[in-house]
């Protein structure tokens, strides 16, 4: 049995009501970011459940292939945040800072993870496929990038849970006050 998949299964169990409870408390205000994580975390689990049922699945394989998009979409997500709220007062820069450093964080474990897929498609060696290829390579190069990443955004989500509060409090103090 592949290892990858019971790793991926119990780690996203884990994070996904963390990751809801991001979704929930960040609302309309940050939706793109936490909504593609959320997916990114079921697609992992469907993988993983997948995965554990029949290591050499085909939709395994797939689900593991493609659901990184759902993880760059969520750092896009987390990038256009920081652009929509960068006309607010200059204490609530922070957490714009927070937000685009987390994004750069999730960028470069995304980077890793992407760069080693172009090798082993490029290379074609089966020692480093992502579906053949040897567990600890596939756990260093793959599966925790993916999780760094993905812990990356949920240490960003609960540093910003308040940001539509802030913004609310931010927006009323900027309106002149008619007394």
């Amino acid at each position: 049995m592949n290892g990858v998949f019971p790793a991926d299964l119990a780690v996203y169990l884990l994070l996904a009501p963390v990751v809801a409870y991001i979704f929930v408390t960040h609302r309309w205000a940050g939706f793109l970011p936490w909504y593609y994580l959320s997916v990114f975390c079921l697609a992992r689990i469907v993988g993983g459940i997948l995965g554990i049922c029949d290591s050499e699945s085909l939709a395994a394989n797939i689900i593991q292939s493609v659901g990184i998009l759902q993880l760059i979409l969520g750092v896009d997500g987390l990038v256009h945040e920081a652009y929509v709220h960068t006309e607010l007062v200059e204490w609530f820069k922070q957490l714009i800072d927070i937000l685009l450093q987390g994004a750069v964080v999730a960028l470069l474990f995304i980077g890793i993870r992407v760069m080693y897929s172009l090798v082993a498609v490029c290379t074609q060696r089966r020692d480093i496929s992502p579906v053949y290829g040897k567990t600890d390579i596939r756990v260093t190069l793959m599966f925790l990038p993916e999780v760094l990443a993905t812990l990356a955004m949920i240490i960003v989500g609960l540093r910003t849970r308040k940001l539509r509060e802030t913004k609310s409090i931010a927006t009323y103090s900027q309106t002149p006050q008619n007394c």
